[in-house]
């Protein structure tokens, strides 16, 4: 544990730092239940307690001991968390904008839930006493997409059965008006059952919204190795669910390339192009197709213009290279 306050509210203590953002700090945190620590020290205490004199025995000594591992085995299996906590900020207009994404990234969290989404555990509805705000999010062990990269590299089939229900999830969050704008290897986590886990909210924009807007006009949103070339240069005064369509069609070629991202939309040029990488496989030819219609230079472009279209896309790609495996197959035989 840090030498900073370890607890926080709700009953969140904090175990050690997982990383850091521009935005905030994440910790690794374990949810205490105080009700049951507050017993166990009133039963030691009513174990202690006819136990004035020296010579305590070897019974209230096992009592006592018995007592205390069945406590420390509940904190070994209480939940994990990861709680991110937003940065200070220099000046007052700087803090107000953090706290409305804080108030966004939480909202979208709350308000759409899919098994493929990161899920909101908890978090404080005001500043605490120290004037911070926080939340927490399940917590996967296995880490981030990026940690994985070998594990799809040449694999179409693995990697567009793993992608589809992200994909789907990212659907979900457009039909309830919320554009994502930061996907990418690093904010995609691995489930203990293989499953692809969207998380980081931070720059999620809510379409049609009421509130200011966060993103400066001029300010540019994402990763600048994953967003789409548009959004350097367009005024965002109203991103469009296209924006995450390319991020994800991105990730799909990292997922089967296993190389550092290619610049803009340059996916099918020199080493970068996947029928080069692999010219062995007949698959790579449609993949490339598929790319060209999401992957471009401009979001009118762009052939699917929503997660649930480019979900439709993924799976008539899945069944085309299906029975173009069935085909290859029975001409073998």
């Amino acid at each position: 544990m840090s030498n900073r306050e370890t607890w926080w509210d709700g009953g969140w203590c904090e175990i050690r730092e997982l990383g850091k953002g521009g935005q905030g700090v994440v910790l690794l945190a374990r949810k205490v239940d105080f009700a049951k620590l507050c017993g166990s020290i009133g039963k030691v205490a009513e174990l202690l307690r006819p136990y004035s004199g020296p010579g305590a025995g070897s019974s209230l000594e096992r009592d006592i001991a018995k007592h205390v591992l069945a406590r420390f085995q509940d904190l070994a299996e209480a939940p994990l968390g990861a709680l991110k906590v937003l940065l200070p900020r220099d000046t007052d207009a700087e803090a107000q904008k953090a706290h409305d994404r804080w108030k966004r990234e939480t909202e979208a969290l709350r308000t759409i839930q899919h098994p493929n989404l990161i899920k909101l555990l908890d978090s404080n509805q005001n500043h605490n006493r120290d004037g911070k705000c926080w939340f927490v999010m399940e917590y996967h062990r296995n880490g981030s997409l990026d940690k994985h990269r070998g594990r799809f590299t040449g694999n179409v089939r693995a990697t567009l059965e793993a992608i589809l229900p992200l994909v789907d999830a990212v659907a979900k969050l457009h039909k309830g008006k919320y554009i994502h704008r930061d996907i990418k290897p690093q904010n995609i986590f691995v489930a203990d059952d293989g499953q692809l886990v969207l998380g980081d909210f931070g720059l999620v924009y809510p379409v049609n919204s009421d509130s200011s807007r966060v993103t400066g006009t001029n300010e540019s949103v994402g990763s600048g190795d994953w967003m789409p070339p548009w959004a350097d240069r367009e005024r965002w005064e109203s991103p469009r669910p296209v924006f995450d369509v390319f991020t994800l069609a991105k990730v799909i070629w990292w997922m089967i390339s296993g190389r550092r991202p290619f610049p803009h939309h340059y996916y099918d040029r020199g080493d970068d192009d996947l029928a080069g990488q692999f010219p062995n496989n007949s698959a790579m030819a449609a993949v490339n197709t598929f790319l060209g219609e999401c992957i471009v230079d401009r979001p009118e472009s762009c052939d699917h213009q929503n997660a649930r279209a480019l979900w439709n896309r993924i799976a008539e790609l899945q069944r085309e290279i299906s029975k173009e495996t069935e085909g290859s197959s029975s001409q073998t035989a």
